[in-house]
């Protein structure tokens, strides 16, 4: 939090600085979900829910140097939520809460690139899962899989050439060094990171890897980690491929962990229809328990800044041939630009 009053500070002394720009925008997020009970419990009724997400955007550049750049980047998210649960003792719930999604102020010029702040963390290459990446890591079975928490960390990256890089990251709990080349259209990386998180000691050795198969549209990748607590130490592995050609995209990527003794597939899928309309789909299978998750969802353009998507997120237990969830979901998202 020191950081990030300091930046609003910073903020306050330079945004009327003729050397510097600033931009703003505003995007609102309105989800509602509709959940069908299943099950007799009386305690468990029918839902309907709100999140109402107003995401305030506030950009500060240098304009005084073509060597190197100054940006101050600040996000803020104002959340509403409201639960009204039908016949329930428990009653309708309301609550609103303001956090912070980004805040950081960087460096960067041919070679460096220097960050500090309330930041995403670039590490792994994963869509659905992302071993490696306990900084921001991917919830698979989101209905937002690309919104990512962010961590109060310092960041250095030094570009060793134009596609290959030495990085380096470090906060009070985690501490990371990655090693990244780019050799005859591959694309490899080495990582090294000491994780001290709720009371934890891990070190942890990795790799992230991608590749284009040939000339064709697919691409290989993988990441992985082996991870050291104490006298014991588990493996977590992600292994996928990548496919796109024209307004159609295909991803899926398998992941073990050796700790939990579970593995897991996942496959998305997106079809941009026309200039309006998309379908997507994510589908997870756990192999070890026969269970399936899938959300699927047809979304509409309404304008450059204006979009509209209706899903639905499902269960399936393969092994019994019957619906996993108690509930079925359904969900409508509004996004709204300014």
């Amino acid at each position: 939090m020191k950081i990030i009053l300091a930046l609003l500070i910073i903020t306050t002394f330079i945004i009327a600085d003729e050397d510097w720009s600033s931009s703003t925008a505003i995007e609102n997020t309105l989800t509602t979900y509709y959940i069908n009970n299943n099950t007799p419990a009386p305690y468990l009724e029918d839902v309907a829910m709100a999140n109402n997400r107003f995401r305030t955007f506030l950009d500060i550049k240098e304009e005084y140097s073509d060597a190197y750049d100054i940006n101050i980047k600040l996000i803020l998210d104002a959340n509403t939520y409201h639960h009204d649960i039908n016949n329930s003792i428990i009653g309708d719930e309301y609550d609103d809460e303001v956090s912070i999604y980004r805040a950081y102020i960087e460096y960067i010029d041919d070679y460096h690139q220097i960050g500090i702040g309330w930041q995403n963390i670039p590490i792994g290459i994963g869509t659905l899962y992302s071993p490696i990446n306990i900084f921001n890591p991917i919830d698979a079975t989101s209905i937002e899989i690309k919104e990512r928490p962010a961590l109060n960390v310092a960041k250095y990256e030094y570009a060793l050439s134009e596609l290959s890089s030495f990085l380096f990251v470090f906060n009070q709990d985690i501490a990371t060094i990655r090693l990244k080349y780019f050799i005859n259209s591959i694309d490899i990386g080495v990582v090294a990171m000491r994780n001290n998180q709720d009371d934890k000691d891990e070190k942890i050795l990795g790799y992230e890897f991608e590749a284009r198969l040939y000339e064709s549209s697919w691409d290989l990748k993988s990441e992985a980690m082996v991870i050291k607590d104490n006298n014991t130490s588990h493996q977590k592995v992600m292994l996928g491929l990548n496919y796109g050609y024209g307004n159609f995209s295909f991803t899926t990527e398998y992941l073990y962990d050796s700790l939990s003794q579970s593995d897991e597939i996942g496959v998305n899928i997106f079809y941009q229809i026309d200039g309006y309309w998309t379908l997507t789909l994510t589908d997870i299978y756990y192999i070890d328990t026969k269970l399936d998750y899938s959300i699927a969802s047809i979304g509409y353009s309404l304008s450059d800044n204006h979009s509209l998507k209706f899903g639905a997120v499902m269960g399936f237990d393969t092994d019994k041939e019957q619906n996993i969830l108690e509930s079925d979901s359904y969900f409508m998202q509004l996004v709204l630009n300014y």
